[in-house]
């Protein structure tokens, strides 16, 4: 029986030295089968000749060029979409591998545990909950409210079940959380094989690569009205109420490619589900403090109404 293959997605946007470093490490280092879909989202500083020159000499990788910045969720789904595989998984272009085994702890713990709808390695302290437990099949696990969308996996069964990353939230979203909500409101766990990730590492974090402007412009997307928070509790409350499938389609869908360019229009069949949020935003109201918005249901008529 051949082994099970990874499609891995990677999205690259400038920070060309850490691009060297993450695929460097990957393609040096990473045992088992897989392609890396490499997708460029109009990189201006050399990043799409040196991803030409890694597709050239290194088989396992895949790039395909984006005509603009489309953000991370649009250039995942592109990757996601390109090929069939057994496993799908997200790697940010600053991590840094350093266990050759990293990919099968994760495929080997996924088919070990099929109540786990996506594993992770903990790369940030973010401020969601964790509770260490020991799952049936005896593995240790990190059971969390979010699956730090970095370096994160799913089986098949899951992308052919919820579907692509949630494209309605900009360039730098709450996609992360949004695809751990699905898969919870269907009864699965998601969260870390640990809380000490010796396999990975996030470099994008340290100070030799914090990038003060980019980090300002992530956080002004997640803070915008109809793409932040806002949005995310809209369709929080659509898909916890069954209103919106927990299937995720494509928003916007690749078009033939020119020049080695791919571009995007939006796909008609998802412009009733923008009709739905809209609809649904104006009978609710919202109200917001420093970290969360809130919705007040209390003129909302319901779907039956």
């Amino acid at each position: 029986m051949s082994e099970k293959h990874v499609n891995i997605a990677l999205v690259t946007y400038n920070r060309l030295d850490l691009t060297k470093i993450c695929l460097e490490a990957l393609f040096a280092k990473t045992r088992g089968r897989f392609t890396a879909n490499i997708i460029d989202n109009g990189s201006s500083d050399g990043t799409g000749e040196y991803l030409e020159s890694v597709a050239a000499h290194e088989s396992r990788a895949r790039v395909t060029f984006l005509g603009a910045n489309r953000g991370l969720t649009v250039a995942r789904n592109q990757a996601w979409d390109a090929q069939a595989a057994d496993y799908y998984a997200v790697m940010d272009n600053d991590i840094r591998v350093h266990d050759p085994d990293w990919l099968l702890k994760l495929t080997t713990f996924l088919d070990r545990n099929p109540e786990v709808g996506m594993a992770s390695y903990h790369l940030a302290n973010w401020s969601h909950r964790y509770e260490e437990m020991t799952l049936p099949s005896g593995d240790r696990f990190v059971d969390s409210d979010l699956c730090n969308g970095g370096c994160a996996m799913i089986r098949r069964r899951e992308f052919e079940s919820f579907g692509f990353w949630n494209e309605d939230y900009g360039k730098y979203g709450l996609e992360d959380m949004d695809y751990c909500l699905r898969l919870t409101l269907k009864g699965l766990r998601v969260g870390y094989l640990n809380l000490r990730s010796r396999e990975v590492e996030h470099l994008g974090y340290d100070e030799e690569f914090w990038d003060d402007e980019r980090e300002t412009q992530k956080i002004a997307v997640v803070k915008r009205q109809y793409q932040g928070g806002r949005m995310y509790n809209i369709n929080r409350f659509l898909f916890g109420q069954g209103v919106r499938p927990l299937y995720v389609m494509r928003k916007y869908l690749p078009q033939q490619p020119r020049d080695g360019v791919v571009k995007f229009k939006i796909n008609p069949a998802y412009l009733p589900i923008s009709k739905l949020q809209s609809d649904f935003a104006q009978q609710v109201g919202f109200s917001a403090d420093e970290n969360n918005t809130y919705l007040d249901l209390s003129k909302y008529k319901g779907s039956a109404d």
